[in-house]
C-alpha cells in the first residue's frame, strides 16, 4: 500500500516468458482487481454512510440552527421580558416610594388633625364654658332688662313731669325775655342820652383827650380802691357797704346791681357760676391788655372797664352774652347744640365746660402778648 491509501499496490508488471508465469500473472491481476473490487465496494458502504451521516449532520445542524433561532428569539424575548420586568420593577419602585412619601404626608397630616381635634376639643370645652357663664349672665341680663323696664316706666313718668316744668320755664324764660327786651330798651335809651350828651359837648380834640385822660384816671382810682375793697374784705371776711363797685362776689343776686330783677327772675345765682369768677378776671385781663395796646397798637380791640357798671355788673353782662352768642351762633368744636338749663341761667354741662375753655384761653392769650413784649 502506498502511503495512507488503502488502494493495494499494484502488481509488479513483467513480461512472463512461459504461460505458467502468464497464468500467474493473470491470478495475481485477477485478485489485485477483486481487491480492488472489494475495495471500492468498502469505499462505497463507507461513502454512503459518511454521506448518510452527513445527511444526519446536517439535518441536525439545520435543527440546531432552527433551535439556535428559536434560542436566540427566546433569548431575545427573554432580555424584553426582562426589560419590562426591570421597567415595571423601576415603576413599582417609584410607585412605592410615591407611596411612602404619600404614607408620610398622610401620616403628618393626621397628627397635625389630631393636635387640632385636641384643640377643637379644648375650645369646645370653653365654648361650652363660655355658654353656661352666658346663659348666667343672659339671666342677669334679664333680670337688668326688667329693671329697666322698671326703671323706664318710672323715666317716662318723670319725662312727663319734667315737660310740665319746662313749660313752666318755657312760660317764666318767656316773662324773663320780656324783661331782657325792656331792660335792652331802658340801655338803649340810656345810650342815645349819653351820644346826645357827648354829641352836645364840646368837639376839639384837646377836650376829647382831656375827657379821656380823665377817663383813665378815673379808672385807674377805681380800680385801685376795688383792689383795697377786696383786700379789707378779705381780711375782716365781710364785704363792705359802699356805693362804690364791689369786686369780691357775694352769694345771690344782690351784687349784680342793676341786672339784680333779671338774675332774681332767672333764678341765677352768681356764686355757682364758674364762667361769672372766670369773667371777673376776663374784665380785669382785657381792661389792662385795652390800656397795653393803647401803649403799643394802632387799634384797641380789648374791652375796656365800664366806669357806670362795677365789676360783678360788667362780668354778669359778659358772661350771659357770650351764653346768647353760643345759642345763637353754635360752634363746630361743642360736637352738640347748646341747650339752656333750668332757670334759663346757665347752658349744659358740655357748653359750660367750653366757654370756661375758650375764656381761659382767651385770658391766657392776652397775658402772654402782654409779656411777651414787656
Amino acid at each position: 500500500m502506498r502511503g495512507r491509501s488503502c488502494v493495494p499496490d499494484e502488481p509488479r508488471r513483467w513480461r512472463p516468458k512461459t504461460r505458467t508465469a502468464a497464468l500467474a500473472a493473470l491470478a495475481v491481476a485477477r485478485r489485485y482487481a477483486a481487491r480492488l473490487a472489494a475495495i471500492a465496494r468498502e469505499q462505497e458502504i463507507r461513502e454512503r454512510a459518511l454521506r448518510d451521516e452527513l445527511e444526519k449532520l446536517k439535518a441536525g445542524s439545520a435543527a440546531q440552527a432552527k433551535e439556535l433561532t428559536e434560542a436566540q428569539r427566546r433569548l431575545t424575548k427573554a432580555e424584553q421580558q426582562r426589560n419590562e420586568k426591570t421597567k415595571e420593577s423601576f415603576k413599582r419602585k417609584r410607585q412605592t416610594e410615591r407611596l411612602i412619601d404619600r404614607l408620610k404626608r398622610t401620616e403628618r397630616e393626621v397628627s397635625r388633625k389630631e393636635k387640632a381635634l385636641e384643640q377643637a376639643r379644648a375650645d369646645l370645652a370653653s365654648l361650652r364654658q363660655q355658654h353656661e357663664q352666658q346663659g348666667s349672665q343672659l339671666a342677669d341680663a334679664k333680670t337688668e332688662l326688667a329693671e329697666m323696664s322698671r326703671t323706664r316706666e318710672d323715666l317716662a313718668s318723670t319725662v312727663k313731669k319734667l315737660e310740665e316744668t319746662t313749660e313752666q320755664l318755657e312760660q317764666r324764660a318767656t316773662d324773663a325775655e320780656q324783661k331782657v327786651k325792656q331792660s335792652e330798651h331802658a340801655l338803649d335809651v340810656e345810650r342815645k342820652q349819653a351820644e346826645e350828651a357827648m354829641r352836645g359837648r364840646d368837639g376839639s380834640q384837646a377836650h376829647a383827650e382831656l375827657l379821656q385822660r380823665r377817663l383813665e384816671a378815673e379808672q385807674a382810682r377805681r380800680t385801685a380802691l376795688e383792689q383795697k375793697i377786696e383786700q379789707s374784705a378779705s381780711t375782716s371776711g365781710s364785704s363792705p357797704a359802699s356805693n362804690t363797685p364791689s369786686t369780691q362776689p357775694t352769694s345771690g343776686a344782690a351784687s349784680l346791681g342793676r341786672y339784680r330783677e333779671l338774675a332774681s327772675a332767672l333764678g341765677y345765682d352768681p356764686s355757682t357760676d364758674r364762667l361769672f369768677e372766670l369773667m371777673r378776671e376776663e374784665v380785669r385781663v382785657a381792661a389792662a391788655y385795652s390800656d397795653w395796646q393803647a401803649k403799643h397798637m394802632e387799634r384797641i380791640t380789648a374791652r375796656r372797664r365800664d366806669v357806670e357798671q362795677s365789676l360783678d355788673e360788667q362780668a354778669f353782662a359778659a358772661a350771659m352774652a357770650v351764653r346768647w352768642h353760643l345759642v345763637d351762633h353754635p360752634h363746630l368744636r361743642i360736637g352738640a347744640q347748646p341747650r339752656w338749663q333750668a332757670g334759663w341761667g346757665n347752658l349744659d354741662a358740655r357748653s359750660e365746660k367750653y366757654l370756661l375753655m375758650i375764656t381761659s384761653e382767651r385770658i391766657a392769650e392776652m397775658q402772654s402778648r402782654m409779656h411777651m413784649y414787656e
